[in-house]
């Protein structure tokens, strides 16, 4: 299999996030923390692409992740795998609804794909760089949808541009009364272009209609319109039914913001919780009282780590209190988790060849990857377990999507989405949250 280029990512962006954070911690271990990590194992590691749970028998240290092979998967979730394949010149989109079994194939005339949603109908939404799609859940057809800026007016896309690429590619289901909706921030790597301007854009009614609820350059907030780079991620309270959009990047960027949605008005209301360095994350996640924030910080005057703040106290920074602290104060982006207490953790950026990955607690160690390049995203994991992930060699832009669950097995971690309940997961991602810190 030759390496993937650029056309066919995973649904991730280029040196930031995507940012899912293990808070969870399931239960005690008896793993052995010291220079490296040791897991029970029973079988030699392969580089199969079949994804086996050994039962238990005797430790290997866990030293290195062993990069998976390249594989044509851009997406993942439930019950759904989405491939993208080359043939005779022509690409094609290639859907399954049963984890593989069954394949229904879509020749790819839209272009680069850099955003995708399944609904819990089965219905889904996809984007390429300048305009969204819908398919229905019977995969009938490919549809577009009704794109519309914040003005109301129909969106108009400028040429070259990434309006609909996203840093986050996990596939979460948000429910507002009976009102099935999809927020997402567009997050452009190259985007000090003079003409980029990033938005928050949503669909309540299965990616039929595509509206924008922020312009970064129209929407006053607080009374004020605030420019960023970009949006680095949205997050839904389900207790308190709100929004939280994040962005950057310099301290004049970054901020904090609330958002409320009123589904039978179809209207939004946002208040700005904080800016500036303290106020860079790249991801945030509820239980009934707390917030807990991954950060983004870039500056030595700002310790990187993860947050945990009372939500009616988000507005004032004096009252961050830290899990975890990063020893280097690195910013902290790319995060992955799982039931069993597995936490993987990403360094932000070019040149950063290893994961942090910590068990049951929060004391993150380096461990190296076995292939030069760093890690920039994960889908949710299928029903199988299976996220995938990719990883950006060198030379740069030569792009990698592989299995990271078969690989993480296969460097020692066994257990790593052994899913014992998968329709019970995650759906609801603060599940984790709620046996941790009741």
């Amino acid at each position: 299999m030759k390496e993937i280029k650029e056309s066919r990512l995973l649904i991730v962006i280029p040196l930031l996030f995507v940012l899912e954070i293990n808070l969870i911690s399931c239960g005690k271990s008896n793993v052995i923390f010291d220079e490296e990590f040791i897991f029970p194992v029973d079988v030699t590691p392969t580089d199969s692409d079949t994804t086996t749970i050994p039962t238990p028998k005797e430790p290997i240290k866990f030293s290195e992740l062993k990069v998976g092979k390249a594989t044509d998967v851009v997406y993942s979730a439930r019950n759904f795998i989405i491939e993208e394949t080359e043939r005779d010149g022509r690409r094609f989109l290639r859907i399954s609804k049963d984890l593989g079994n069954t394949w229904k194939e879509f020749e790819n005339t839209y272009g680069d794909l850099v955003y995708f949603h399944i609904f819990s109908t089965g219905d889904m939404l996809f984007a390429t760089m300048n305009w969204c799609y819908y398919i229905d859940k019977d995969l009938t057809a490919i549809y577009p949808s009704q794109v519309f800026d914040y003005n109301g007016n129909v969106f108009q896309p400028i040429a070259k541009e990434y309006f609909f690429q996203v840093g986050d590619c996990k596939n979460l289901i948000w429910k507002i009364e009976d009102t099935e909706i999809i927020v997402w921030g567009d997050y452009h790597a190259s985007s000090w272009d003079a003409n980029y301007v990033s938005r928050v854009w949503y669909s309540a009614d299965y990616g039929k209609t595509v509206k924008c609820a922020i312009n970064f350059n129209e929407t006053k907030i607080d009374g004020k319109v605030q420019k960023c780079r970009h949006t680095h991620g949205v997050r839904f309270d389900k207790f308190d039914k709100v929004f939280y959009v994040m962005t950057g990047d310099n301290a004049s960027q970054s901020q904090l913001i609330k958002g409320t949605y009123n589904p039978q008005n179809d209207t939004w209301d946002f208040k700005r919780l904080g800016s500036g360095n303290n106020y860079k994350f790249a991801s945030v996640y509820f239980d009934k009282e707390y917030a807990y924030l991954v950060t983004d910080y870039t500056t030595k005057s700002t310790q990187s780590g993860i947050i945990k703040c009372k939500k009616d106290s988000l507005f004032d920074s004096s009252k961050f209190d830290y899990l975890y602290m990063n020893d280097e104060n690195r910013a902290l982006l790319c995060c992955e988790f799982d039931m069993n207490g597995n936490h993987v953790l990403m360094p932000d950026g070019t040149g950063k060849t290893f994961i942090y990955y910590a068990r049951d607690n929060y004391d993150f160690k380096k461990i190296p990857l076995s292939k030069s390049g760093y890690i920039i995203g994960f889908t949710s994991p299928n029903y199988n377990g299976d996220v995938y992930a990719r990883i950006d060699t060198y030379p740069f832009n030569i792009y990698h999507n592989f299995n990271f669950t078969q690989s993480m097995r296969n460097s020692g971690v066994l257990d790593y989405m052994d899913i014992k309940e998968p329709k019970t997961l995650y759906f609801d991602e603060d599940f984790f949250f709620n046996y941790q810190y009741e």
